[in-house]
């Protein structure tokens, strides 16, 4: 029996557009909870990441278990931007946190999922 799978549309994705960021550590661990070396780590991989895909950081907040981005986006790459975002703070957070089980984003959530404001 062959299973039915749905494909969602495309989303578009503007270039110049500001987009709301949020991204959830999976299930809910406390994974980002404030400290100094945790609040450098984020802003030492942030700025490179924005400044490789050429991204302006409005406002970044750092949350017990996600984070909220305001970034505007002037080639349209915000995915890439998020996925090479996600993934250095994924591995970084596996090393600080010492967690080894699992993946450390929200799977139901894609990579660069957002809302935008423009």
């Amino acid at each position: 029996m062959r299973r039915l799978v749905v494909v969602p549309a495309p989303r578009y994705i503007e270039p110049n557009a500001t987009y709301a960021i949020c991204r959830r550590i999976e299930g809910r661990r406390f994974l980002l909870r404030p400290d100094g070396v945790l609040t450098d780590l984020f802003v030492y991989l942030l700025a490179p990441c924005a400044a490789r895909f050429g991204v302006t950081v409005h406002m970044a907040t750092v949350m017990t278990t996600h984070f909220h981005l305001v970034v505007t986006v002037p080639h349209g790459n915000v995915s890439e931007f998020m996925h090479a975002l996600d993934t250095h703070l994924a591995c970084a957070i596996q090393v600080l946190r010492r967690y080894v089980v699992g993946v450390v984003w929200a799977p139901w959530q894609l990579p660069g999922s957002q809302s935008s404001l423009s």
